[in-house]
């Protein structure tokens, strides 16, 4: 956040979760956490993500999504 804020670009891509973007591109489908307190015991790393990945496009101005597929 604060690289972005003191620094200025057209477009911000982003292929991991963060907290600001204007193109999200994310690897092998979004991060939605399943497993509930499990997967934050056993994957904390994964469960934080997926919190802010859901923060990321359920705010007011959400990115624009790229989906690739076959």
């Amino acid at each position: 956040m604060r690289h972005l804020a003191g620094n200025s670009y057209d477009i911000v891509h982003a292929m991991l979760p963060v907290r600001r973007c204007d193109l999200y591109h994310p690897q092998r489908g979004n991060r939605r956490g399943s497993g509930g307190w499990i997967e934050a015991v056993f994957n904390p790393r994964r469960a934080e993500m997926a919190r802010v990945e859901r923060e990321l496009l359920t705010r007011a101005d959400p990115p624009v999504v790229l989906i690739l597929s076959d």
